[in-house]
């Protein structure tokens, strides 16, 4: 093939027509293009039906039947000839229970009459052999619950097997026995396994049930009341962040204080005196997240002194403290909308967004 002279070559591969184009090619294919360009080649694709010659020879021998071979000799053996799963112990149970089952009566009825089967089945499925009667192959369990768990048990608990999960356990009792509704046998009785529940790893914890924070019965307005803030604004005034007041219990109405972002607990302190305290009273309960504003000794020494019960949410779970959190993404959705242009204006706007919200 080397020389001068161009050599071309026919094959029913269409893409070797595409190697010599531009394209990205991994190394191994990169060095086969290496080798090939050492030749004058010409690569003209032909349907395999046109070349049935060469296509014979490309085959390897080792795919091609051999006359000496004993394959000739093996004979397919029949099924009946194998073993079953079914022990001689256990088969004498299941046929001493088929007798009074009004599934194996149907089923029984049905195959001999040729009639309709007592599932959605072909006749083909049901066989009969000596006392058992077999669904595709497979053994069918009366409805009798010890022997069928007894047959789930002997497969489960085989250490062959080795106490598999719910899935696998159907996969193995499915090969050889067979009754209507055997899936959600077997899941109850995977689920109800000593063994398994005191050895496996729980992949899926459940922890202690989250408990809702009820509200307080014919309560009035903020005697319990939930607070957060609202930080990192653009300043106005001086200001840039804002104190969100909720009322848990009644009214569900708010308060909003515009502050600093370094306001601490004194200052919220303050704020409580005179926007909560002045117009409705003093609270009974305070809830909040773990800001360490709310944490400070002075703010808990505030509870103590007056008799306010202050719960902080629980740690990486700000949904104790959700109504908050509702009422932060309401009112900053408010001054987005109205100060998309002028965000600096925000504060002017505050006292309307809460009017907003109360009315």
């Amino acid at each position: 093939m080397e020389g001068k002279f161009k050599v071309v070559v026919l094959s029913d591969h269409k893409n070797l027509t595409y190697f010599w184009t531009a394209q990205k090619l991994n190394r191994q294919q990169a060095r086969w293009s290496l080798f090939l360009s050492e030749f004058n080649l010409g690569l003209v694709h032909v349907p395999g039906k046109s070349i049935s010659q060469a296509d014979a020879l490309s085959r390897r021998s080792n795919e091609q039947d051999d006359v000496d071979s004993d394959n000739e000799d093996i004979v397919v053996l029949p099924e009946w000839l194998f073993i079953k799963g079914t022990d001689l112990g256990m088969k004498d149970d299941i046929a001493e229970r088929l007798g009074p089952d009004d599934f194996h009566k149907s089923a029984l009825e049905q195959l001999l009459e040729q009639g309709v089967p007592p599932i959605k089945s072909a006749l083909s499925d049901w066989k009969i052999e000596g006392d058992l009667l077999f669904f595709q192959g497979r053994v069918y369990i009366p409805n009798d619950t010890n022997l069928r768990r007894q047959i789930v048990q002997s497969i489960h608990e085989t250490p062959g097997v080795g106490h598999p999960g719910q899935w696998n356990t159907i996969e193995q009792v499915q090969r050889d026995f067979w009754w209507p509704g055997m899936a959600k046998f077997i899941k109850s009785f995977v689920d109800g396994c000593v063994v398994c529940q005191q050895s496996k790893i729980n992949t899926h914890p459940t922890g202690t049930p989250i408990q809702p924070i009820q509200p307080t019965l014919h309560s009035f307005p903020f005697q319990v009341c939930t607070m957060d803030l609202i930080t990192d604004l653009p300043e106005c005034d001086g200001m840039d962040s804002i104190l969100v007041m909720v009322d848990h219990s009644s009214t569900k109405g708010v308060i909003f204080t515009p502050c600093t972002k370094t306001a601490d607990a004194t200052k919220i302190v303050e704020m409580l005196i005179q926007h909560l305290y002045k117009r409705f009273g003093l609270l009974d309960r305070i809830i909040s997240n773990r800001d360490p504003r709310f944490a400070a000794e002075v703010f808990q020494e505030m509870g103590r002194q007056l008799s306010i019960k202050h719960s902080m949410s629980t740690a990486f779970h700000p949904q104790t403290d959700g109504e908050t959190e509702r009422v932060n993404q309401e009112v900053e959705v408010y001054l987005r909308a109205f100060c998309l242009k002028e965000q600096t204006r925000w504060k002017e706007y505050l006292p309307l967004a809460e009017f907003a919200h109360n009315n």
